[in-house]
């Protein structure tokens, strides 16, 4: 058998039959049965496992892929089934509605504000996006603010703490009932 496509085309075949979600393993046994691909490796299942990761929507690592054609469908304890990202379907392709397309956000960042008792707050945005689809949204957040808009985010994400002025950064921490707040001006 010889390859005319690449492993990720072969799970992209694979995964259009299934409306359920597959494994990895389960993907890996449809490719070689249906004969789709020609595996070289010493671990092809570890292959298919790695481009599903690679090229997984909810799945975000330094080296994945901003591109993304699959899904975790569900999970079952440590198992997780993948699903195609159906280009049509809005659910399935919000990062791109949400970032891309958002021609609200693009007008509220291009827009110059003069009431500031609007205060829009973002809880953890960057949840399940890739960290260059992080910083885009991060960036249009931030135009926000230079047009007199005041935004308020939570995080976690170490990207959009390093974009941010120092002097932007509020530390909140619980004590028994009571929340502290701080502003970071230096990093010691």
């Amino acid at each position: 058998m010889e390859n005319n496509i690449t492993i990720v085309d072969a799970i992209k075949t694979v995964l259009q039959d299934s409306s359920e979600g597959m494994t990895s393993q389960e993907i890996y046994n449809k490719i070689v049965e249906r004969k789709l691909y020609a595996f070289g490796a010493k671990t092809p299942e570890a292959a298919v496992h790695a481009k599903l990761r690679v090229y997984c929507r909810d799945l975000d690592f330094p080296s994945s892929s901003p591109t993304k054609y699959f899904y975790l469908k569900k999970r079952t304890g440590k198992t997780n089934y993948y699903a195609l990202i159906n280009p049509e379907s809005k659910e399935d392709n919000f990062q791109k509605e949400l970032i891309q397309d958002d021609s609200e956000n693009e007008m509220l960042a291009e827009e110059k504000n003069n009431d500031k008792s609007v205060i829009f707050g973002f809880e953890e945005p960057e949840t399940f996006l890739h960290p260059e689809t992080q910083t885009l949204l991060y960036n249009k957040l931030i135009a926000m603010t230079e047009n007199g808009y005041q935004v308020m985010i939570t995080t976690h994400a170490p990207n959009i703490v390093a974009e941010t002025n120092i002097g932007d950064i509020i530390f909140v921490q619980k004590n028994g009932t009571d929340y502290i707040l701080r502003y970071v001006f230096t990093l010691t």
